[in-house]
């Protein structure tokens, strides 16, 4: 349910250089690359990164916002609950969704998972736009 916090927490690792994704490509001679080639190592990897990492930003962006408007809206009904017998819980509980509420909002001005979301989104929808004006002949 928290994965996304432990994302944020959790520092990144060090990459493994056996485990990259990408395979070790052996040097070519220039301008040696046809288009489909140049296609599918390079222009397809591009495009499926910025939209993966467009969707992860934005998975992210909405569950810290949904959480902090719900927390949002949550505690000045707290406040107003007059439960004698349970104040102390529901002083203790007001302060502890008001305290997630600001860390969630600060959070979001820190790591800016709007911006990058839109960023990525909008470099692979430009790639996806190049792509087709290239294999269209269109364009410069």
């Amino acid at each position: 349910m928290f994965a996304w916090l432990r994302d944020l927490i959790t520092p990144p690792q060090p990459k493994d250089p056996n485990k990259i994704k990408y395979p070790k490509l052996e040097p070519r001679s220039f301008a040696s690359v046809d288009a489909q080639t140049y296609i599918n190592e390079r222009f397809n990897d591009a495009i499926s990164w910025y939209d993966s990492k467009a969707a992860i930003a934005k998975s992210r962006y909405q569950w810290m916002r949904a959480a902090s408007v719900i927390g949002g809206v949550m505690v000045p009904v707290l406040v107003n609950i007059h439960w004698p017998e349970e104040e102390i819980y529901l002083k203790a509980l007001t302060t502890v969704v008001s305290t997630v509420v600001v860390l969630l909002v600060s959070l979001e001005s820190v790591f800016h998972y709007r911006e990058q979301w839109i960023n990525y989104r909008s470099t692979e929808q430009f790639l996806r736009r190049e792509y087709f004006l290239f294999t269209a002949r269109e364009g410069a």
